[in-house]
């Protein structure tokens, strides 16, 4: 067997572990979920532990495979999902449960810091022009010295979830710049040290920035010896899952290239060459932190977890775990019956907003909507209403990146757990009139994770080099114009619910 890339992506619903050669071919793939805990409506959390046990499962799967030799891995990247804060002490004791990235639960600290701090101040702290969400680091810190700060006192480093899983690997406290937004300057790098500060709270809970390829430590002796696999392994420092997955679909290489980042939300965006100065609600990547091209993007908050919800709370599904990760037990049979409803599901439209949204609209008070619906509606209409509600929010961001960076794309690059339905990827590509290019790798986190590990150990000198050799396209889905139109119709009456609704959303 070849020399293996390991690619560790700590998820929303479970963590993925993948081996790739590479050329980018994924040899073995394992999956392992735990549970989300949330105590009040806005109030969602994690356990970092039940990360760990998931990846300790999920490479003990591997070991099983006969084609997955640990002795051949030769490095290992992570990946995540961010904005999810872990408190830990000196020794690494985790002091409470994760905050994870859906939790809105610092709403008025958010707004207190918009409004003594201001946009202005906080674009300087932070080197670029963030929007102050309930979720982003600033706020997550001044909800905790206002309600926990005995938690707050104790805390040593404040970590991302792969972060978590980095220094359980390395023993060392380690992030990256991208991750660590709201923390340290976009910039520079450094920690924003006039915002700490501001809000009364210790800098040096900021743990040690790297690139996200570079090496941050490596395999601990006794932690290689309980996994299998060699101490001597390099574990470079990582990215956000959303960045992980731009840098799988090759979208990094270039200016100009559109993807659709699929999972529990969705992520869209377009590559550029610089930031635009106008984006509209969607968040901007210069193109320093990336190294190649500026990036501009909207991630949703209920994309593939719509679907999800309608199959548990509506249909009574049960969810499982297999080779192929989390799934709804009898969910193909539903997507068949969706398939043969009439694009356009009869006239009804759902607004993916179960828990809120965040691009482009960002409000945490935003609500999940069927409308239209008549007495002639079926099961299957509603199970393809989400489908197409999802694709019009993907059309939504699309657009509005378009008219930033002032140019049209023709192709989408998608990939994620959405990537494997083929309904679902031919609706979007009539809802968004584009080509869908379906990647040969739809799990993304994995790869990108496994790409950076690859830069990191020498493999390829760069982005654009180790995208060449790592990402491949399987397959094409084409628009069918009949179906174009009537989405077209839709699309537009879609985007006029929102505003219509706001009022109505912010009095539940």
């Amino acid at each position: 067997m070849g020399e293996i890339l390991l690619g560790i992506d700590i998820g929303t619903t479970s963590c993925k572990v993948g081996a790739y050669d590479l050329k980018g071919n994924m040899v073995a793939q394992a999956f392992n979920s735990y549970p989300t805990y949330q105590a009040a409506s806005r109030e969602i959390e994690q356990n970092p532990e039940e990360w760990w046990k998931a990846v300790e499962i999920a490479i003990g799967q591997l070991k099983e495979r006969a084609k997955v030799k640990m002795s051949s891995i030769v490095g290992i990247g992570l990946s995540g999902q961010t904005p999810t804060q872990v408190f830990v002490d000196k020794e690494g004791k985790i002091l409470r449960r994760a905050i994870i990235w859906r939790d809105t639960r610092s709403v008025v600290e958010a707004r207190w810091i918009r409004k003594k701090i201001g946009k202005r101040k906080m674009e300087k702290f932070l080197g670029m022009d963030l929007p102050i969400q309930p979720n982003w680091p600033p706020a997550r810190l001044l909800w905790l010295k206002r309600h926990e700060p005995q938690v707050l006192q104790k805390t040593f480093k404040i970590l991302q979830a792969k972060d978590f899983i980095g220094y359980r690997l390395t023993g060392c406290f380690f992030s990256d710049r991208w991750c660590s937004k709201g923390m340290v300057n976009l910039k520079t790098g450094r920690v924003a040290g006039e915002l700490f500060k501001v809000l009364g709270i210790s800098e040096e809970i900021v743990p040690k920035i790297y690139k996200p390829y570079e090496v941050a430590g490596r395999v601990r002796k006794e932690i290689g010896n309980r996994l299998g696999i060699s101490r001597s392994i390099p574990v470079v420092a990582g990215w956000s899952d959303a960045l992980c997955g731009m840098l799988a679909t090759g979208s990094l290489s270039a200016s100009g290239k559109a993807f659709n980042i699929t999972g529990t939300s969705e992520i869209v965006g377009l590559t550029s060459l610089s930031v635009p100065k106008l984006t509209y609600g969607l968040m901007s990547i210069p193109s320093n932190i990336t190294e190649t091209v500026s990036v501009l993007y909207g991630p949703t908050q209920s994309g593939g977890d719509s679907l999800k919800w309608a199959g548990e709370a509506l249909m009574g599904l049960e969810e499982t775990i297999g080779n192929e990760g989390l799934s709804l037990t009898g969910l193909d049979s539903l997507l068949s019956e969706a398939g043969l409803v009439v694009p356009g599901s009869k006239g009804m439209i759902f607004l993916p907003y179960l828990h809120g949204e965040r691009a482009p609209i960002w409000d945490a008070h935003a609500r999940g909507v069927f409308i239209g619906i008549t007495r002639t509606h079926k099961r299957a209409h509603f199970i393809r209403s989400i489908l197409e509600g999802v694709a019009y929010s993907v059309r939504h961001l699309l657009e509005i990146a378009e008219k930033s960076v002032g140019r049209k794309v023709d192709r989408i690059r998608i990939a994620g757990g959405g990537a494997k339905i083929d309904l679902w990827n031919q609706i979007r590509a009539d809802v968004t009139g584009r080509c869908i290019e379906k990647l040969r790798v739809v799990e993304t986190g994995t790869l990108g994770a496994a790409m950076l590990a690859g830069l990191g150990i020498g493999l390829c000198k760069n982005v654009n080099e180790i995208s060449k050799q790592m990402v491949h396209v399987a397959s094409l889905v084409e628009p069918v114009k009949e179906h174009q139109k009537q989405y077209d119709k839709l699309f537009k009456i879609y985007k006029k619910l929102y505003p219509l609704l706001k009022p109505v959303f912010h009095e539940l």
